[in-house]
């Protein structure tokens, strides 16, 4: 799902890559991804993650519901 959200955010122009947080430092599970800006050095960087990652599946939320929220966070390095 985070695959599609991340293609839609490249076409809109933005330019993002999907990754595991623990590979950034973020102490969390080895299977959390995320999408982020590409450069997290730039003022208007971001990072979209499921802060529900450990209770839920997104995709399968999607699919009951037809939505899913996620967190919007500014980069901070």
């Amino acid at each position: 799902m985070l695959y599609q959200i991340k293609r839609e955010l490249q076409k809109l122009g933005f330019d993002v890559i999907k990754k595991r947080m623990w590979k950034d430092g973020h102490m969390v599970s080895d299977h959390c991804q995320y999408i982020r800006s590409r450069n997290v050095k730039v003022a208007d960087a971001f990072m979209i993650w499921d802060s529900e990652y450990a209770v839920r599946d997104l995709a399968e939320d999607y699919r009951k519901r037809g939505y899913v929220t996620l967190s919007l966070v500014p980069a901070i390095d």
